[in-house]
C-alpha cells in the first residue's frame, strides 16, 4: 500500500497500563488524541475511534508504534489497519526535531511518532501476523529457554547445598552444570524421610537400569552414599536435607517439563518436513537438509525470522541473527564490529548450528 493512501497517521506511545493515542493528519498538524487504559474495553474503543475518524475506511490509517508485538499491535492488525514499527534509538534521534532540549512525555512521543511515520514511512517496517503455528512454535521456544534457565539454576542451588554438607555426593553428578535426572532422583531416595528402606541394593540397579547409567557403578554409589557428612551446626543437616528435597523435587518438574518441550519440537520437526500438496519440498525440508539442523535450530529461524524466510531476504536474516558484521569508516579509520542489534535467540541458534556443523560435517571441519 502506497503512502498516498493514508490520510491518518497514528503514533500509540504504549505504557504500562495507560496508552496514549495521537493522530496527525495528512498535512502534519494535531487531528486528535486520546489515553486509554490497557484492558480489552480500552483497546477495543480505541479502535473504534479510529475508524470511525476515518470513516470506517480501515485502509486510510497508518499507525506507528515502538514494541512490535503485543495485543495492542495484533488487534490493529486483525482490524485490518497498517501497523510500523520503528526501533526505540531511532526514534530517539527523530524526537530532537521537535524538542531540541531532549523533553519528552507520552504525549509527544505518541505525536512524534505519528509525525514521524508521515513524513519518514520507509524508515519503519511493515507488521503482519504470523500463522497461528509460528505463534506458537515461538511460545514454546520462549518457554524452553525458561525451562533451561531455571533448570541450571536450581542445580547450582542443589550444588551449593552438597557442597555445604555432602560435598562427596557430587562424585556421582554429571560433570556440566545442569544436573540430569538420575542424579536428582538418586538424591531423591537419598534424603527420604524412610533413607534405610529406599536405599536397597535392588532400588540402586532400577535406577541404573531406568536411565541407562554406565558412568559409575552400583557398589560404588552405595560406598559413596553411606560416607558420613561434614560436622557442622547442630539442626544444620535436618535444615539443609529439607532445603535439599524441595529443590530437587522442583528440579525433577522442571526436567520432566523440558522433556515434554523437546519431544514436541521432535514431532513438529518430522512434521514440517513432509512434501506439500504440490509435492515440493518445503522451507523446513530444505533448512533440515543442512548439516547440523536439528528441531531446535530449524524451528529457532521459523520462529524468529519467518518473515526473512517467506520473502527470501538473505540480508534480513543475516542481520536479524547478528551474523553480518557492522563496519563504521571515516577517513581513514575502518573498523568492523560484532552486531549488537539482533535477535538473541537466533543468533544463539545460528551459532549452535554451525558449531553442530563442525561437529558432524567433514567439509565444515575442514573449513573451519
Amino acid at each position: 500500500m502506497h503512502q498516498e493512501n493514508f490520510q491518518f497517521f497514528v503514533g500509540i506511545d504504549l505504557g504500562r497500563w495507560l496508552h496514549v493515542a495521537s493522530v496527525a493528519d495528512s498535512s502534519g498538524e494535531l487531528f486528535a488524541e486520546r489515553g486509554f487504559a490497557h484492558s480489552y474495553e480500552g483497546l477495543a474503543e480505541t479502535v473504534d475511534w479510529l475508524v470511525e475518524l476515518a470513516q470506517h475506511d480501515t485502509g486510510r490509517i497508518a499507525v506507528g508504534i515502538e514494541v512490535p508485538h503485543g495485543p495492542v499491535v495484533e488487534t490493529l492488525l486483525q482490524r485490518g489497519i497498517a501497523v510500523f514499527a520503528i526501533n526505540p534509538k531511532k526514534l530517539d534521534r527523530f524526537r530532537c526535531r521537535y524538542a531540541v532540549s531532549g523533553a519528552n512525555d507520552d504525549r509527544r512521543d505518541a505525536f512524534v511518532l505519528a509525525d514521524t511515520l508521515r513524513t519518514d514511512r520507509p524508515r519503519f517496517q511493515r507488521l503482519s501476523l504470523p500463522p497461528p503455528e509460528i505463534i506458537a512454535l515461538k511460545e514454546l521456544l520462549s518457554a524452553r529457554d525458561q525451562l533451561i534457565k531455571h533448570h541450571v539454576a536450581l542445580s547450582s542451588q542443589i550444588r551449593d547445598l552438597l557442597v555445604r554438607c555432602w560435598p562427596h555426593l557430587l562424585t556421582l553428578a554429571p560433570r556440566n552444570r545442569a544436573l540430569d535426572s538420575f542424579f536428582c532422583e538418586l538424591l531423591e531416595l537419598f534424603f527420604h524421610a524412610d533413607r534405610t528402606h529406599d536405599l536397597q541394593l535392588k532400588s540402586i540397579q532400577d535406577l541404573l537400569k531406568k536411565h541407562h547409567i554406565r558412568r559409575v557403578k552400583t557398589d560404588q554409589i552405595l560406598v559413596t552414599l553411606q560416607k558420613p557428612p561434614f560436622r557442622v551446626a547442630p539442626g544444620t543437616i535436618a535444615a539443609t536435607s529439607l532445603h535439599t528435597r524441595l529443590l530437587v523435587q522442583q528440579l525433577l518438574l522442571v526436567w520432566r517439563q523440558r522433556r515434554d518441550s523437546d519431544q514436541y519440537l521432535e514431532r513438529w520437526f518430522k512434521q514440517a518436513q513432509l512434501t506439500s500438496e504440490r509435492k515440493m519440498p518445503t522451507d523446513a525440508a530444505i533448512l533440515a537438509s543442512f548439516p547440523g539442523v536439528g528441531a531446535f535450530v530449524l524451528a529457532s529461524v521459523f520462529a524468529y525470522a519467518h518473515d526473512a524466510i517467506r520473502l527470501r531476504n538473505l540480508v534480513a536474516l543475516r542481520n536479524l541473527g547478528g551474523i553480518a558484521p557492522v563496519t563504521k569508516q571515516s577517513g581513514k579509520r575502518r573498523q568492523v564490529l560484532m552486531r549488537r542489534a539482533r535477535s538473541q535467540p537466533l543468533n544463539y541458534a545460528l551459532h549452535h548450528w554451525a558449531h553442530m556443523a563442525v561437529l558432524r560435517d567433514t567439509h565444515f571441519k575442514l573449513h573451519y
